[in-house]
């Protein structure tokens, strides 16, 4: 097979890891393509695209070994086996054992076992949820190449169904970036964050749009009568849906971004000069996926400038 397609991954692994290793995630490689060759993504790219970026992911970002490398470029492999009879997946499970050792298939089958939970959302799931993860992930390796997984997930959102994006950023909000966290992965857990906060909040602005504009139009049946009422619901949900397109696609490649507030005693200030006042050196918004603590520093040193620079105003005048 030409694993050309793949030199970022390969490079890498070569960069970092012993000559041993890099030929045995080249097999893992091969072997990954042989057995999902028929199989792609939402978008026609090969399905080990996925498996491939996920072993990326976990070696340069977060500094897993050559075993973590190889159980996630063969994760799909053994996940599509354990929903065929179970003499295939014997026989699968077998192989990989012989060929890339007894660790390797442990990690896959126990990401395999996490895949196959269905989290329903609410917080009280989610930390079941959690402790679920845990209870597969005898081998916490296991719970970083799952991490890697919905990274590569979320960066690649725009791909899937439209009905996933809702699902999968819920999830990526409130379960994966919880156990990023506690496991001091500030980045990952920040990226997770804010890839999901984009793509929850407009999908809710534009589900909100179309709710509350059916609920006015059918309040309305009573004076124009059920079939005007019908159709005005109708161009509610096609208004609210159109505005849910529009304002996914144009802020989900920008994270979103929260004023930093100002004190009232610096308000104050402001409305008693007579024209606006420029702060070049402070940095007036920040990512909404920033921690409390980096809001509460940015915050009082914006208030400290804008008193600074409101105390000079004055004395100039």
């Amino acid at each position: 097979m030409d694993l050309t397609r793949y030199d970022k991954l390969r490079s890498a692994i070569r960069r970092t890891l012993s000559p041993d290793e890099a030929a045995a995630a080249d097999r893992a490689l091969e072997y990954a393509a042989e057995h999902t060759a028929s199989q792609v993504r939402h978008d026609g790219s090969p399905m080990l695209d996925h498996a491939a970026e996920v072993a990326r992911i976990g070696l340069e970002e977060i500094g897993l070994g050559g075993d973590s490398v190889v159980a996630a470029i063969l994760h799909d492999v053994v996940r599509t086996a354990s929903r065929q009879d179970e003499e295939t997946f014997l026989r699968l499970t077998d192989e990989i054992r012989d060929r890339f050792g007894k660790e390797v298939l442990g990690m896959t089958v126990s990401l395999s076992h996490i895949s196959d939970i269905r989290l329903k959302a609410s917080r009280e799931q989610a930390e079941n949820f959690r402790e679920l993860i845990v209870s597969y992930s005898e081998d916490p390796r296991v719970i970083l190449i799952k991490l890697a997984d919905r990274l590569e997930v979320m960066r690649r959102l725009e791909i899937f169904p439209r009905e996933k994006w809702r699902k999968k950023s819920w999830e990526s909000l409130n379960l994966y970036a919880q156990i990023a966290h506690k496991l001091g992965l500030y980045n990952i857990k920040s990226e997770l964050e804010d890839i999901a906060l984009r793509y929850l909040i407009w999908y809710g602005a534009g589900r909100f749009w179309i709710e509350a504009l059916r609920t006015d139009s059918l309040m309305l049946v009573p004076s124009i009568g059920l079939r005007v009422s019908q159709l005005l619901a109708g161009i509610a949900v096609v208004a609210g849906v159109a505005a849910e397109i529009y304002f996914t696609r144009k802020f989900k490649g920008k994270p979103l971004m929260v004023p930093l507030a100002m004190t009232a005693e610096n308000k104050a200030a402001m409305k008693k000069l007579d024209g606006p006042i420029a702060f070049a050196g402070a940095d007036t918004q920040l990512p909404a996926s920033a921690s409390r603590k980096e809001f509460v520093e940015k915050t009082e040193r914006y208030n400290a400038e804008v008193k600074q620079k409101l105390e000079e105003q004055q004395k100039n005048h």
